[in-house]
Protein backbone atom coordinates (compact mmCIF):
# COMPACT_ATOMS: atom_id res chain seq x y z
CA UNK A 1 0.00 0.00 0.00
CA UNK A 2 1.18 3.34 -1.05
CA UNK A 3 1.43 5.76 2.50
CA UNK A 4 -0.34 8.93 -0.07
CA UNK A 5 -3.26 6.14 -0.75
CA UNK A 6 -6.32 7.47 0.21
CA UNK A 7 -4.96 11.11 1.39
CA UNK A 8 -5.32 14.52 0.95
CA UNK A 9 -2.75 16.78 0.09
CA UNK A 10 -2.01 20.83 -0.48
CA UNK A 11 0.75 21.87 -2.58
CA UNK A 12 1.65 25.14 -2.67
CA UNK A 13 3.92 26.96 -5.67
CA UNK A 14 2.67 23.29 -7.61
CA UNK A 15 2.54 25.42 -11.22
CA UNK A 16 5.85 24.27 -12.03
CA UNK A 17 9.17 23.02 -11.18
CA UNK A 18 9.92 21.07 -7.88
CA UNK A 19 6.09 21.84 -6.71
CA UNK A 20 4.71 20.58 -9.39
CA UNK A 21 6.72 17.49 -9.12
CA UNK A 22 5.60 16.75 -5.85
CA UNK A 23 2.09 17.41 -7.17
CA UNK A 24 2.39 14.84 -10.12
CA UNK A 25 4.04 12.44 -7.55
CA UNK A 26 1.70 12.79 -4.77
CA UNK A 27 -1.48 12.57 -7.27
CA UNK A 28 -0.23 8.64 -7.35
CA UNK A 29 -2.29 8.17 -4.54
CA UNK A 30 -3.62 11.15 -2.59
CA UNK A 31 -5.82 14.20 -3.99
CA UNK A 32 -3.86 17.18 -4.47
CA UNK A 33 -4.64 20.79 -4.17
CA UNK A 34 -2.67 22.34 -6.16
CA UNK A 35 -1.80 25.95 -5.60
CA UNK A 36 -0.23 28.67 -7.64
CA UNK A 37 0.11 32.11 -8.05
CA UNK A 38 -0.57 31.54 -11.04
CA UNK A 39 -4.28 29.97 -11.62
CA UNK A 40 -3.58 29.01 -14.93
CA UNK A 41 -0.53 26.77 -14.04
CA UNK A 42 -2.34 25.54 -11.25
CA UNK A 43 -5.49 24.54 -13.46
CA UNK A 44 -2.69 22.81 -16.00
CA UNK A 45 -1.06 20.77 -13.07
CA UNK A 46 -4.69 19.79 -11.66
CA UNK A 47 -5.98 19.09 -15.18
CA UNK A 48 -2.73 16.75 -16.27
CA UNK A 49 -3.69 14.71 -13.02
CA UNK A 50 -7.22 14.48 -13.42
CA UNK A 51 -6.57 13.44 -17.49
CA UNK A 52 -3.91 10.53 -15.41
CA UNK A 53 -7.00 9.68 -13.74
CA UNK A 54 -5.81 11.55 -10.09
CA UNK A 55 -8.12 13.94 -8.39
CA UNK A 56 -6.80 17.13 -8.08
CA UNK A 57 -8.31 20.54 -7.83
CA UNK A 58 -6.16 24.16 -8.94
CA UNK A 59 -6.24 26.62 -6.58
CA UNK A 60 -4.98 30.35 -7.58
CA UNK A 61 -3.80 32.90 -5.07
CA UNK A 62 -0.43 34.18 -3.50
CA UNK A 63 0.31 32.05 0.11
CA UNK A 64 1.80 35.77 1.19
CA UNK A 65 -1.85 36.62 1.56
CA UNK A 66 -3.17 35.69 4.94
CA UNK A 67 -6.15 36.01 3.73
CA UNK A 68 -5.67 33.47 1.59
CA UNK A 69 -3.98 30.25 3.62
CA UNK A 70 -7.16 29.29 5.63
CA UNK A 71 -9.44 29.11 2.44
CA UNK A 72 -6.51 27.09 0.85
CA UNK A 73 -6.96 24.46 3.05
CA UNK A 74 -10.59 24.70 3.65
CA UNK A 75 -11.03 24.16 0.18
CA UNK A 76 -9.15 20.84 0.23
CA UNK A 77 -11.17 19.79 3.37
CA UNK A 78 -14.10 20.55 1.22
CA UNK A 79 -13.43 18.75 -1.83
CA UNK A 80 -11.52 15.94 -0.28
CA UNK A 81 -12.79 15.23 3.26
CA UNK A 82 -9.73 15.66 4.76
CA UNK A 83 -6.29 17.48 4.65
CA UNK A 84 -3.52 14.74 5.46
CA UNK A 85 -0.33 17.12 4.32
CA UNK A 86 0.89 20.11 3.54
CA UNK A 87 4.00 20.98 1.68
CA UNK A 88 4.80 25.26 1.83
CA UNK A 89 7.02 24.65 -1.95
CA UNK A 90 6.11 28.43 -2.86
CA UNK A 91 8.61 30.66 -3.11
CA UNK A 92 11.05 33.72 -4.75
CA UNK A 93 14.24 34.43 -4.80
CA UNK A 94 16.41 37.30 -6.23
CA UNK A 95 19.49 37.09 -7.03
CA UNK A 96 21.11 40.30 -6.37
CA UNK A 97 23.95 41.76 -4.29
CA UNK A 98 22.43 43.55 -1.03
CA UNK A 99 23.54 47.19 -2.04
CA UNK A 100 21.87 46.70 -5.37
CA UNK A 101 18.30 44.92 -3.91
CA UNK A 102 15.28 46.58 -3.81
CA UNK A 103 13.84 46.76 -0.61
CA UNK A 104 9.86 45.98 -1.75
CA UNK A 105 11.44 42.94 -3.79
CA UNK A 106 12.88 41.94 0.18
CA UNK A 107 9.71 42.29 1.42
CA UNK A 108 8.21 40.08 -0.63
CA UNK A 109 10.84 37.45 -0.51
CA UNK A 110 10.05 37.67 3.47
CA UNK A 111 6.08 37.81 2.55
CA UNK A 112 6.02 34.47 0.25
CA UNK A 113 8.95 32.40 2.02
CA UNK A 114 8.78 33.15 5.35
CA UNK A 115 5.31 34.35 6.25
CA UNK A 116 3.38 32.20 3.54
CA UNK A 117 4.71 28.85 5.53
CA UNK A 118 3.55 30.35 8.60
CA UNK A 119 0.20 31.67 7.38
CA UNK A 120 -0.45 27.93 5.69
CA UNK A 121 1.12 26.06 8.30
CA UNK A 122 -1.08 27.78 11.20
CA UNK A 123 -4.47 27.10 8.85
CA UNK A 124 -3.31 23.42 8.39
CA UNK A 125 -2.25 22.94 11.78
CA UNK A 126 -5.33 24.09 13.54
CA UNK A 127 -7.40 21.64 11.11
CA UNK A 128 -4.83 18.25 11.46
CA UNK A 129 -4.53 18.81 15.31
CA UNK A 130 -8.31 19.11 15.23
CA UNK A 131 -8.13 15.32 13.17
CA UNK A 132 -5.32 14.08 15.70
CA UNK A 133 -2.99 13.56 12.53
CA UNK A 134 -0.98 15.36 9.46
CA UNK A 135 2.34 16.09 7.76
CA UNK A 136 3.57 19.13 6.90
CA UNK A 137 6.78 19.84 5.11
CA UNK A 138 8.67 23.50 4.49
CA UNK A 139 10.96 22.83 1.47
CA UNK A 140 13.78 25.09 1.81
CA UNK A 141 15.95 23.62 -1.11
CA UNK A 142 19.88 25.52 -0.83
CA UNK A 143 18.11 28.27 0.76
CA UNK A 144 19.70 27.61 3.75
CA UNK A 145 23.13 28.23 2.43
CA UNK A 146 22.68 31.31 0.79
CA UNK A 147 24.72 32.67 -1.97
CA UNK A 148 27.89 34.64 -1.77
CA UNK A 149 27.43 38.03 -3.02
CA UNK A 150 23.99 38.11 -2.77
CA UNK A 151 21.36 39.45 -0.14
CA UNK A 152 18.13 37.96 -1.48
CA UNK A 153 18.44 35.64 -4.29
CA UNK A 154 16.86 36.94 -8.02
CA UNK A 155 16.34 34.19 -10.85
CA UNK A 156 16.49 34.90 -14.18
CA UNK A 157 12.74 35.64 -15.79
CA UNK A 158 12.67 32.56 -17.04
CA UNK A 159 12.87 30.49 -13.85
CA UNK A 160 11.20 33.33 -11.50
CA UNK A 161 9.12 31.38 -8.89
CA UNK A 162 5.45 32.54 -7.74
CA UNK A 163 5.45 36.22 -6.59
Amino acid sequence: MDLLDGKAVLITGAGRGLGRAYALHAAAGAAVLVNDVREDLAEEVAGQIREAGGRAVGEGGSVADPERATPLVEKCVARFGALDGLVNNAAVGHHLPPWQDDPARIRILIEVNVLGSMYCGTAAARVMHARGSGVIVNVGSGSMLGQRGAGALEPPPAQRWAL
